[in-house]
């Protein structure tokens, strides 16, 4: 599995990373967790085409969570007419990694 423009944050023992993957041959914007030398795929964001490059956090109401919450943004061109290669909106998200 190759994760492109990869950022990764620890919650607690646990590690994760998002970035740019494939799924069905398109790109598209992900949330992994890391497991000893492997990574389980957890979420895609709503994400296609030009997309990467996202930030994650630990929101501060949520440090004291038991379990995982990440504040996310990243960049995307989903919205955006099939035959406009030159624009892409940015997003802004919370997602929570349910046990």
């Amino acid at each position: 599995m190759v994760i492109h423009c990869p950022v990764i944050t620890e919650w607690r023992d646990r590690c994760f990373v998002a970035g740019r993957g494939k799924s069905e041959g398109r790109s598209n914007t992900g949330i992994w967790e890391m497991k000893d030398d492997t990574v389980q795929h957890l979420f895609t964001l709503p994400s296609r085409g030009d997309t990467a490059y996202p930030g994650m956090i630990i929101p501060e109401d949520a440090r004291d969570s038991d379990h995982p919450v990440f504040a996310l943004s990243w960049y995307s061109q989903h919205e955006r007419a099939e035959n406009n290669h030159d624009e892409a909106s940015i997003y802004v998200g919370r997602v929570e990694v349910k046990p």
